[in-house]
């Protein structure tokens, strides 16, 4: 998504604002995208007094996504894109307005992160705090189809800095890269067969939720 600033819109839109809007703020990429906040006032004025252009923002009550999407409380997905026309800080004429609406999933459906046992935890801390020096890996980012092999040549509490062994897309052979070693469980594998089939696993995990949320979605 990356970054946005935030807009506030107390003007009147067509139609009214839905009941979620207020936990759900606008957002635009037309200012500066440092998340900052601006305001349109009720009587259209904007909070740069010499702004002039037309200001896009937008908002959904979508709190989760991946595959299919999720609202709070499993009420359809609502989506509202605005474009304001504004001369010099203040809005001229009416804002106008596009709304879609997509059926959700109850909220039972949505994916929680797994909340580790206390010995679930104690096994993680120790497989990350591995010794991993002189070490052969094969990494493989998510969503990618092919990964690459590394060598480990040194590792602190936090990062390892491993020495690729082949030309590849993103290095050439000889390459440094610095990898996050809390990701041991997740991009270092030990084989290229082990990285391969676990990422055909996740794409085939995510294809079914996928093909399952459209089936509902047209019900």
């Amino acid at each position: 998504m990356g970054m946005f600033d935030v807009i506030i819109c107390e003007y009147p839109l067509a139609g009214g604002l839905p009941s979620w809007i207020g936990k759900h703020p606008f957002q635009t990429k037309d200012l500066d995208c440092i998340l900052s906040t601006y305001r349109i006032a009720v009587d259209g004025s904007f909070s740069l007094p010499e702004w002039t252009g037309t200001l896009n923002f937008y908002t959904s009550n979508v709190v989760g996504s991946g595959p299919g999407i999720y609202t709070a409380n499993g009420e359809d997905a609502e989506y509202l894109d605005c474009v304001a026309k504004i001369i010099d800080g203040k809005v001229v004429g009416n804002i106008q307005i596009e709304r879609k609406s997509h059926k959700a999933w109850p909220t039972n459906k949505m994916k929680l992160p797994h909340r580790l046992t206390e010995q679930e935890a104690q096994e993680y801390q120790k497989r990350i705090a591995e010794q991993l020096t002189g070490k052969r890996l094969y990494v493989l980012w998510g969503g990618q189809d092919v990964g690459y092999w590394v060598t480990v040549i040194a590792e602190n509490g936090r990062q390892l800095c491993v020495r690729h062994e082949a030309d590849g897309k993103y290095h050439k052979a000889g390459d440094f890269e610095l990898l996050d070693r809390r990701e041991r469980d997740h991009i270092f594998w030990d084989s290229e067969v082990e990285a391969l089939g676990q990422a055909k696993a996740r794409k085939d995990k995510w294809d079914r939720e996928k093909a399952e949320f459209e089936a509902f979605s047209q019900t």
